[in-house]
């Protein structure tokens, strides 16, 4: 985890601040907060973003397996919760920040891609669009069980899973001001 006055959280936020101003109607403070510290600053770190386990101990590393663990019944509400957050915020990053290697060996896609959306089964040609599919289905599914007793984190779910394209959009914005914008520049060379 990036201490607080890590400079990257500066470099993330200024990014982030700059892509819900050009995209107003995203920002909510909840969603702004969620996408830096829990998805932004906390994926820095690759042990991180692999950080889902299932009942073995074993780290999962593609998206089927974490599905597995989501929608298996072993599991609590509070684990559920973490689960679906966590499959909500990496298909989130890995789509905005990474869409291009979805579709290579090391993040195993099933085949035929088939995802439930709004009660139907899809079947997908893109592993981004499928990424999308289940990224949205977890940010509900989180929604859902937030409900019970998490309502802030219900509100930032919620948002995140009706909304889901354009956070992703919002994501990859970023990613393109972090090394594009003359502005980011400056705040990424106090960290050189």
């Amino acid at each position: 985890m990036l201490s607080e006055n890590h400079p990257l959280r500066a470099l993330f936020r200024a990014a982030l601040d700059k892509a819900f101003v050009e995209q107003g109607q995203l920002f909510s403070p909840g969603v702004a907060a969620h996408l830096a510290d829990d998805v932004l600053c906390d994926f820095v770190h690759v042990d991180r973003i692999f950080r889902l386990k299932n009942a073995e101990g074993r780290r999962l590393e593609d998206l089927p397996k974490m599905l597995e663990v989501s929608l298996g019944d072993k599991e609590g509400p509070e684990r559920r919760l973490e689960v679906d957050g966590y499959i909500g915020d990496f298909t989130l990053f890995m789509g905005g920040f990474f869409p291009a290697s979805l579709g290579r060996a090391r993040w195993f896609t099933p085949s035929p891609m088939v995802s439930k959306v709004r009660g139907v089964f899809v079947k997908f040609e893109r592993p981004l669009d499928y990424y999308m599919a289940e990224g949205r289905n977890a940010y509900e599914r989180a929604a859902e069980t937030a409900r019970l007793f998490a309502p802030d984190a219900r509100e930032t779910y919620s948002l995140l899973g009706r909304h889901y394209e354009s956070y992703l959009g919002l994501l990859g914005r970023v990613k393109t001001l972090i090394a594009d914008d003359p502005e980011l520049r400056k705040v990424e060379s106090i960290l050189d």
